[in-house]
């Protein structure tokens, strides 16, 4: 006969929600360690006999008094259970040297401990439990039906409202993009998590749930705040933990409701600009991060409890690794656990997609930390992002394979051929160079295509030629007027024919006569004067340069309007022949070939291409972009950065210019849109190869 060992004393049961198919469940509570264990019907009532010591005697009582079906190796499972979790009374020795074991297999080196939190390290700061509950009876009236339904209405009339000003709401996103609104909104960020926080910990509370610590995780080194709101578990309602676990994103998205009406309502100035930049990084914050189901934010914890499934993220793994196996290997393994089809297929889903999710964000934080920080570190933490958290759950699972390689081997051959398959079809997929096709940012225009400005300042005269009007060079387009310069020009030719005059005089005057240098040297000068004027009145005629169609003409040009000097009056366009600018980057300026044939699609993608060929590429990268249409900060693909007037490229960009079939139609405006330019082939492996190389070339110094 075996003897159980007992239970510690100190263990709390509450009731818990009952299961999906109905049967109750209780949360078994450990204080020492602050954990909780949610425990099914079948393990409810082994744990109530537990005194009777003998797990055949604990099965046969479950059996006969309950409609369940147990045997002693449940029993004993069971025991391992709860052996494992530390839940058994220690009272010799051996206990105390398998307690002390247990510590120090958890026990990490400081390599490992780095590795495993430099992402997320929590720093408990304060004990809010006493303050807390002298807090609740003040904010009872939030969590009333009455406030929730008239916050709903704020939310929908400032919704409503925002709506008709769109326009204006884009400008002040737009106005508030630079280095202090960043700092605003990173200033309102933290007041959010604060707010957001004090949420949870209020709802909490006020459900009866001890709140112990409140402090700060450092995630990527980037402080943010959390709330031990752990016991919440013990919460029988679901809807109670609902309200726990929602508490956050509510306080957030009241704020924002209150915020987005009064930036609505307010005048313009400071006050405006603070409640919009509060409402967009709440809409932000709420939407965006905290709402994610795929990490282990408040999103996660209520679709947990909405679906009543705890633990979510490791059962639809175990479950997402089954499906997978029995699809590459028809291993024919029961599942590892009993759900309906459509629950299994459900959790498969999810699994999937947080994978994708992950992907992407531990990806991202990979390259974050590689620029956040100096660049060997940022390099060793790169590495360290991907093997941890993207190569090393791929590696266990392969490891799991070779592990059951015999049962995989024997049973099911063709299985694991398929899969040689695939991998070896994955090899080629990588290393195969199918890429051919380059697409460029471009940009359609004329090929010969001339500004026209004002020379200099003056009132518009008349305008002989308008937008749409066909020109021959010299042509005068528009002229201007100056009454300033027509009264020096007066002024000038006065003073020449003065100076004639007197120098015709010389011989009736002995005083001219002494003067002779000194007219001459100032006859010379007024007459320069007077020739200098007389151009410039000239440039008052703007003519053509070439010969095209008037385009781009402005519209504040008319006539009685003055104009500033090298104001841009229109465009003229050169009817002969269009060409394409495109922007290649320079890991793929190799791969390109004068003569190389190519294809123009307009942004709108709704023409079928404009067939053209590669004419010649700039031997130095530009330095200095010529065609701002075509930057990111006009809505074009080129990452650029403002340095006074200039627009600098953020990384190494070659000029290549194309030319267009001769039946191809010169447009009357320039035209953004893409070019796809045959190229050498290169496999993804080997862009990869190549782009790792540079930068570890890059990084150290190499040229």
């Amino acid at each position: 006969m075996i003897s159980l060992p007992p239970l510690r004393e100190e263990l709390n049961l509450f009731p818990g929600p009952p299961e999906r198919d109905g049967s109750p469940t209780w949360t078994l509570q450990d204080p020492a360690s602050n954990r909780f264990f949610r425990l099914s019907w079948q393990t409810f009532e082994i744990l109530s006999r537990w005194d009777a010591g003998d797990p055949a005697g604990i099965a046969r009582q479950v059996c006969d008094q309950t409609s369940l079906t147990i045997t002693a190796e449940d029993v004993l499972n069971l025991v391992q259970f709860v052996g494992n979790n530390h839940l058994l009374r220690a009272f010799h020795p051996g206990d105390t040297r398998r307690l002390e074991q247990a510590r120090l297999a958890t026990r990490l080196s400081w390599s490992r401990w780095l590795l495993h939190h430099y992402l997320f390290i929590r720093l408990p700061l304060v004990r809010p439990d006493r303050w807390l509950a002298r807090v609740v009876p003040w904010v009872a009236p939030l969590f009333t039906r009455g406030f929730v339904v008239f916050t709903l209405i704020i939310l929908l009339v400032g919704l409503l409202l925002v709506v008709r000003q769109w326009d204006l709401f884009m400008a002040t996103a737009v106005s508030t993009a630079n280095f202090q609104g960043m700092v605003s909104y990173g200033v309102a960020f933290m007041g959010i998590k604060v707010i957001h926080e004090l949420g949870h910990a209020l709802a909490a509370k006020r459900e009866g749930c001890r709140v112990p610590t409140m402090g700060v995780a450092l995630m990527v080194l980037v402080p943010v705040l959390y709330t031990d709101t752990t016991e919440a578990w013990k919460l029988t309602h679901r809807r109670q933990r609902l309200l726990v676990g929602g508490a956050g994103i509510l306080a957030e998205l009241t704020l924002a409701a209150y915020a987005t009406l009064l930036w609505v309502l307010l005048p313009d100035g400071v006050l405006r600009t603070v409640f919009f930049i509060l409402a967009t990084t709440t809409w932000i914050s709420s939407l965006i991060i905290n709402s994610s189901p795929f990490m282990r934010f408040d999103g996660y914890f209520l679709l947990m409890d909405s679906w009543n499934m705890p633990n979510l993220h490791r059962r639809a793994f175990d479950m997402a690794r089954w499906w997978l196996r029995e699809r590459l290997f028809d291993l024919r393994t029961p599942p590892p656990e009993s759900q309906p089809a459509k629950t299994q297929r459900l959790l498969i889903v999810f699994a999937v997609a947080t994978w994708i999710y992950r992907l992407i964000l531990f990806l991202g934080i990979a390259l974050l930390v590689y620029h956040l920080f100096v660049k060997i570190l940022g390099i060793f933490l790169f590495a360290v992002e991907l093997g941890w958290f993207i190569l090393l759950p791929v590696v266990s699972e392969v490891k799991t394979w070779w592990h059951m390689r015999q049962k995989i081997v024997l049973d099911r051959r063709w299985r694991f051929s398929f899969l040689l398959t695939g991998l070896f079809l994955l090899t080629g997929l990588l290393t195969v160079p199918w890429q051919g096709e380059i697409v460029l940012p471009a940009l359609l225009r004329a090929r010969e295509q001339v500004a026209v400005y004002s020379l200099t300042a003056g009132r518009v005269q008349s305008i002989l030629k308008r937008e749409g009007t066909l020109v021959k060079a010299g042509e005068t387009l528009l002229i201007l007027d100056s009454p300033d310069l027509e009264y020096r020009l007066s002024q000038a030719r006065r003073r020449v024919d003065l100076l004639g005059w007197e120098i015709a005089s010389m011989g009736f005057e002995m005083t001219f006569r002494s003067r002779i240098q000194t007219l001459e040297q100032e006859m010379a000068g007024a007459v320069a004067e007077r020739y200098g004027l007389e151009q410039e009145k000239q440039r008052l005629h703007l003519r053509a340069a070439i010969t095209g169609k008037v385009a781009d003409f402005s519209p504040e040009v008319d006539i009685g309007q003055w104009l500033p000097a090298r104001f841009q009056i229109a465009t003229l366009v050169s009817p002969e022949q269009a060409m394409v600018t495109a922007y290649v980057a320079e890991k793929e300026i190799a791969r390109l070939h004068q003569g190389a044939e190519c294809r123009f699609y307009f942004r709108d993608a709704r023409h079928t291409g404009i067939p053209c060929r590669l004419e010649a590429m700039d031997s130095l990268s530009t330095g200095v972009l010529l065609d701002p249409a075509l930057a990111d900060l006009y809505g074009g693909n080129v990452p650029v950065r403002e340095h006074g007037q200039a627009l600098i490229p953020e990384q190494a960009f070659y000029r290549v210019m194309l030319r267009t079939m001769e039946s191809t139609p010169v447009p009357e405006r320039q035209r953004l849109g893409r070019v796809a330019i045959a190229g050498d082939r290169q496999s993804l492996a080997m862009n990869f190869f190549r782009t790792v190389l540079a930068v570890v070339f890059r990084e150290a110094g190499v040229n």
